[in-house]
């Protein structure tokens, strides 16, 4: 099991046409996810200001680790879209060889504390990779916007 938190610089911000893209720090693959998560919320709001109230639960299956880190970050825009929660604590444990068990702590949007920054319509595939950098990993992730 991984409890991962970390403050900035754990990403950096890319432009892509009409899109924007991270590059997501990280030692290991779990903390990676939970950075990810993280720097997801960033973009819709401040993270900093989001408390993790509310935990939810859900389990992602894919074929690889890129697809599992594509299959985490549309759950986590699908609970935006759809109960407008903010994520900013994440457990990761391997529940499987293709199985991921995530636990997410946060609350639902409130303007008067959250300020709104990007609207993300999607998360893409284009560009997507996770790669060996320096003594952890870098994940290369596109939204469109």
């Amino acid at each position: 099991m991984v409890d991962k938190g970390q403050a900035p610089p754990f990403y950096e911000l890319f432009d892509h046409t009409a899109d924007v893209g991270l590059y997501i720090f990280a030692p290991d693959g779990e903390g990676l996810l939970a950075h990810a998560g993280l720097a997801f919320t960033d973009l819709i709001s401040e993270s900093a200001f989001v408390q993790p109230l509310d935990k939810i639960e859900f389990e992602i299956r894919g074929e690889g680790f890129e697809e599992r880190l594509l299959l985490f970050l549309k759950e986590l825009l699908y609970r935006f879209d759809t109960e407008k929660r903010l994520f900013v604590k994440f457990t990761v444990e391997k529940a499987g060889d293709n199985l991921l068990h995530i636990t997410a702590w946060g609350e639902k949007l409130d303007l008067q504390r959250h300020p709104f920054k990007t609207e993300i319509k999607a998360v893409t595939r284009h560009g997507l990779k996770v790669e060996k950098w320096g003594e952890g990993l870098r994940a290369t992730v596109i939204f469109d916007i």
